[in-house]
């Protein structure tokens, strides 16, 4: 009896009762209710730090890339999907009152050169409306300009046609211009010279799908309006290599600009900077280009009349994506902060060669380790180039808002900052940066990299926000810290 009656006392303490789980589960509640704050701060925090180590890693793996290859290698960011791109038609440019960020990263190399077939320099755009194309009224082509006393006149771009038979009227090998070279990409004719930059056709622009902005003037397929060649310009009837007789055939051809200060304003390829030049809100319209002139042996050549030249080229082309390369995704929720990348205040948070078409920033490192420009640009004017500084910001995507940027004098705010700050520095601020945020601060002309955990935005002498550049003086001057 007793040994029974001990079994039975054992069985009954060997579990819980109800209220005593619910007290247990209560208990753990409060004590995770308590450390919440305390640990998901600790999480985006090392979540930050990761992203700002693979993003270091990436710049420093393309670095060694360029050196063990002797050649140029970058990487590229590529917008965050969670973001779809807005551009504003029909110019096909990103609206860039809109949030941009970017959580991809893919490396690059230098794409290989092209030289396939023969080339001839147009003269003038009289010379391309005799034959019925006017590059005046083309994309990339160059429009109209203002002289002086207020009178339109023709402002074009600098033409090459495709080269159909040489002198002695062999035909020379085809080129492949439309929908394989791409806007940016430079050209050099003959064997040395001037590097012109390829600035269209582009009929199908970024608005249509085209966002590596290969020059074309219509779907593939679609045959070049430039069906005959000058030769009859060139040469009396009777006098031309063939007898008097054209040869038939569709030409290709490019717009080029010559990264030059043909009209002595002080800004070069006005037309095709992306810059706002004459501060009416608009990038590259027709009336800010300047008339464009051949450099050096072209010009004598094309000024002689002798429209029949068969001239090689080499076109140096823009950046690629390597072979098999593979993608880098940041951490999850953490993201590289592009917005206000087209201020005209400066960028708020990164600073960085953002594409205006495709949300795109290329980087490329030469051998030595330094940043080398990939604008589509002749000059790297319209990018940060000018700057000795990169700066990447990295932030959580709660932290991404779409600026406030007044569309008037009498709009408020009527100065930075467009983004949310610190909590407290500018008075009447609706919201501040909740989240943690690195600085990764690449330093162009050495390849320094260094990353930052906070930005600095009160000014060391007044107390008050110092304006865009705050955030970065920390960076600029060295510091490092919060890896």
């Amino acid at each position: 009896m007793r040994s029974g009656a001990i079994k039975r006392g054992l069985g009954r303490r060997g579990g819980f009762t109800l209220v005593e789980l619910l007290v247990v589960i209560f208990i753990i509640l409060i004590v995770s209710a308590a450390a919440l704050p305390v640990v998901l701060p600790a999480l985006n925090n090392r979540q930050l730090s990761e992203g700002a180590r693979l993003l270091q890693g990436a710049i420093v793996g393309a670095q060694d890339a360029a050196v063990h290859a002797n050649a140029p290698r970058g990487i590229r960011l590529m917008p965050d999907p969670t973001f779809p791109l807005e551009p504003r038609l029909p110019s096909g440019e990103l609206d860039p009152t809109r949030i941009l960020a970017s959580n991809r990263i893919v490396p690059l190399e230098a794409a290989p050169d092209y030289s396939e077939g023969r080339l001839t320099p147009y003269r003038s755009s009289a010379d391309m409306t005799a034959v019925g194309l006017d590059p005046r009224t083309m994309p990339g082509g160059g429009g109209v300009t203002m002289d002086g006393l207020g009178n339109v006149v023709p402002a074009p771009a600098l033409v090459i046609e495709e080269a159909l038979y040489d002198k002695n009227g062999v035909r020379n090998n085809p080129t492949s211009w439309f929908w394989n070279v791409r806007v940016g990409d430079k050209i050099r004719i003959g064997k040395s010279g001037w590097l012109y930059t390829v600035t269209g056709p582009m009929v199908l622009g970024p608005a249509d799908g085209n966002v590596e902005l290969f020059v074309n003037v219509g779907v593939p397929g679609t045959p070049s309006p430039l069906a005959q060649g000058m030769e009859t310009l060139a040469y009396p009837t009777g006098n031309t290599p063939w007898g008097g007789t054209t040869p038939w055939g569709q030409r290709e051809f490019l717009f080029l600009v010559n990264g030059r200060d043909d009209n002595g304003n002080g800004l070069v390829d006005e037309g095709f900077d992306g810059i706002d030049n004459d501060l009416d809100s608009a990038y590259d319209e027709p009336d800010e280009w300047e008339a464009e002139r051949w450099v050096g042996g072209v010009a004598s050549a094309t000024g002689s009349n002798e429209f029949s030249l068969s001239l090689p080229y080499t076109i140096v082309r823009r950046p690629v994506p390597s072979p098999s390369a593979r993608e880098t995704a940041l951490p999850a929720d953490v993201v590289v902060d592009m917005t206000t990348w087209a201020s005209s205040f400066g960028s708020e948070r990164s600073r960085l060669p953002v594409d205006r078409y495709t949300g795109y920033v290329d980087i490329m490192f030469s051998p030595r380790g330094e940043v080398i420009p990939t604008t589509i640009y002749s000059t790297p004017a319209s990018s940060p180039m000018t700057d000795a500084f990169y700066h990447f910001w990295l932030a959580e995507r709660q932290d991404l808002h779409d600026p406030i940027i007044p569309s008037s004098d009498s709009d408020t705010p009527s100065s930075p900052p467009f983004l949310p700050i610190t909590q407290g520095l500018v008075a009447g601020a609706t919201n501040a940066l909740k989240g943690e945020q690195r600085i990764v601060t690449l330093f162009t002309r050495t390849g320094q990299v260094v990353t930052n955990s906070s930005a600095t935005f009160l000014d060391p002498v007044s107390g008050n926000y110092g304006g865009p550049n705050r955030p970065f003086i920390s960076a600029q001057q060295g510091a490092r810290g919060g890896q």
